[in-house]
């Protein structure tokens, strides 16, 4: 067998050229003149590594070279099974390691079975047996891949061509992937998630799509890409995907780390703790978390009663008023009265016809009439007339275009809440649906500050219960209004197309929350099955198979219909800033009647008083006069007079 032959069946087997760097371990492919063979290679810009099977040593040596990915042994030299278990048993046999089996036995295929069945000589294993005959004279070689479809499956021998000078084999060059596509109805085990044991039985039906929509979905995509390799699925059922205890995962992901399953029929999510133990194959559900909520009325975050007019408005209608107020009061002080008023009299108020000169009086005037309410007095001049006027008038118009935006506010339901930080500032209350992964994703990648204020005021506040709600649950309390459910958008909207009325669609909105990548399809380490699953789910992407399951399984936001939502009922949160009000003013007018009640009573006992002790002063002041004119009668005896008789 000379160079050129041997050098042939490289470059066919392995597709090597002058500009590969590829490392060669040249197992002994003739028991003798091995160097110069390795020699002829090595012209050929080929590097290899040769080493003796006659010891251990040389075992040993030859897989020493973990970064060498082509191998070339001689099964009929010495040693060379002992060195295909040593291969066995440090996994050179996985991609993407390549070897080629030289041998000029004629009963291969039966001798071989024995020796090399234990082998893991897997789906994905890239191993070519060259067995040398001759042909006219001439070397040819018979070119034969040998493979299991599973561990416990019997050898394939699979007949790809031959080689000899000057001719070629062309499929050879196809990958195994492409190669080993039919795998005969093998049953491949997988793992999928179920969170609710009823969705067993509802896996091909469309009933109840908002539960485990992911896991119905995926396990459709998969049974395609079963399809598609003509094999089936043996599934495992787990209720969780899984976290690591002790060591080890459990749920979906401890199935795949022991290798009780293949595949992982569920799509999860890629973190780096999950690296070492899955290959990800495809990505087949984009995940869309979203707070999901009914805009609330404007009355019940704001307050609507000063919505009507800008902050410009009401400046210049309070500069007006009291304008109005101070030209009043000058009208009313300067206009010269046609008769005086009188409040007092014979101990008695009477109303008066006309307004005082008081700016009392010209301020209740200006808001009553802002109030369009009246006044007990009113101007008596021209100018205080006109004054009242231009002010009733501008009032009317006024009112006219409050109570037009009034109107049109409450029936509106607004859009104040645009962001998380909106979120957590309203009144709203939040809840998250009841799945593994958001308590995963609430939990431990929660780092925003706004993020971390959520979850510790509304989700998990200390010392209160944490607001994991089921699906049912969340979406009716969304229905009800003044509630935030973060769920899954397509599957909260599956159920909400159920529950929901059409006027109760108009103003829902949603907010983006903690938007990790999408779900993914992954397979064990290592998994033989790896690149026919990465394959099967590109074909099953292009042909349009994936873009359709998941706008049959997840839905999108409903329509709006807006003839639905043309009247919208009044409640108590759109009038109650207005009952307090009223209530204020009447615990002000009652307090205000007590204080004046009190007032008038003390100046009544007062004057009351008073009058008493002007009384009683007056009445000893007599009473001293009285004495006074006593005394002085006392002291001064009346003149003698002369008896006018004679004796």
């Amino acid at each position: 067998m000379n160079f050129i032959s041997i050098f042939g069946v490289f470059a066919l087997v392995f597709s090597l050229s002058k500009a590969d760097a590829a490392l060669i371990d040249f197992f002994r492919e003739f028991c003798k003149n091995d160097l110069k063979f390795a020699r002829d290679i090595y012209k050929s810009d080929i590097y290899t590594s040769v080493a003796r099977l006659d010891n251990n040593a040389g075992l040993a040596r030859v897989l020493e070279h973990s970064d060498a990915i082509n191998h070339v042994l001689n099964l009929d030299c010495y040693e060379s099974w002992a060195l295909l278990d040593l291969a066995n048993d440090k996994h050179l046999f996985r991609p993407p390691n390549r070897w080629l089996l030289f041998t000029s036995d004629e009963e291969l295929e039966m001798n071989i079975r024995g020796k090399v069945g234990h082998l893991n000589f897997l789906l994905d294993t890239d191993v070519t047996i060259a067995r040398r005959v001759s042909v006219d004279g001439f070397s040819t070689f018979i070119l034969s891949e040998v493979y299991k479809t599973a561990v416990h499956e019997q050898l394939i021998f699979k007949t790809m061509g031959f080689w000899k000078v000057n001719y070629t084999f062309p499929n050879i060059y196809y990958p195994t992937s492409l190669r080993r596509k039919n795998l005969n109805g093998l049953a491949i085990p997988a793992v999928m998630v179920v969170t609710k044991n009823e969705s067993l039985n509802l896996l091909d039906d469309l009933r109840d799509k908002y539960v485990d929509t992911a896991s119905k979905y995926n396990y459709h995509l998969m049974n395609h890409a079963m399809d598609f390799i003509n094999s089936s699925a043996e599934y495992t059922v787990e209720n969780t995907w899984g976290n690591k205890v002790n060591g080890t995962y459990n749920g979906m992901l401890g199935q795949l780390q022991s290798g009780k399953s293949e595949i992982g029929a569920s799509a999860l999510f890629i973190t780096a703790k999950r690296w070492p133990i899955l290959d990800y194959v495809s990505m087949t559900t984009p995940t869309k978390l979203r707070f999901i909520f009914r805009q609330p009325r404007l009355s019940s975050i704001r307050n609507i009663f000063i919505l009507p007019f800008s902050a410009p408005v009401w400046a210049l209608l309070y500069g007006f008023l009291a304008i109005t107020a101070a030209s009043l009061f000058y009208a009313v002080k300067f206009e010269n009265q046609l008769e005086k008023c009188e409040f007092v009299k014979k101990k008695r108020r009477k109303p008066c016809k006309y307004l005082r000169a008081s700016w009392s009086d010209a301020i209740l005037l200006t808001f009553g009439a802002s109030c369009q309410q009246g006044f007990f007095a009113e101007a008596q001049g021209m100018a205080g007339r006109f004054v009242t006027i231009v002010l009733y008038g501008a009032v009317i118009l006024l009112h006219t275009s409050y109570a037009a935006n009034i109107v049109a506010i409450i029936q509106s339901s607004g859009t104040l809440i645009q962001t998380v930080s909106d979120l957590l500032s309203s009144p709203m209350k939040v809840g998250v649906h009841d799945i593994v992964y958001n308590r995963h994703f609430f939990q431990h990648f929660s780092h925003d500050p706004i993020t971390e204020q959520l979850y510790q005021k509304k989700i998990a506040p200390v010392g209160k219960k944490p607001a994991f709600y089921a699906m049912e649950e969340g979406i009716e309390k969304v229905r009800t209004g003044l509630f935030a459910f973060h769920v899954e958008r397509g599957s909260g909207y599956n159920l909400i197309r159920e529950t929901f009325k059409k006027e109760e669609i108009c103003n829902l909105h949603e907010i983006p929350f903690l938007q990790p990548s999408g779900a993914w399809v992954a397979v064990k380490r290592h998994s033989p099955y790896s690149k026919l699953m990465k394959i099967s789910f590109r074909r099953i992407q292009e042909s349009g198979l994936q873009n359709r399951g998941y706008l049959r399984w997840f839905a999108n936001k409903p329509e709006c219909d807006g003839l639905q939502s043309t009247f919208v009922q009044v409640g108590p949160s759109d009038i109650c800033l207005s009952l307090v009000a009223l209530a204020f003013g009447t615990v002000s007018s009652v307090l205000i009647l007590l204080c004046e009640s009190a007032s008038f009573k003390r100046k009544k006992r007062q004057a009351k008083l008073n009058d008493s002790k002007n009384k009683f002063l007056k009445k000893k002041d007599l009473q001293l006069v009285v004495y006074n004119d006593l005394q002085k009668a006392v002291s001064q005896p009346p003149p003698y007079k002369k008896s006018e008789c004679s004796f």
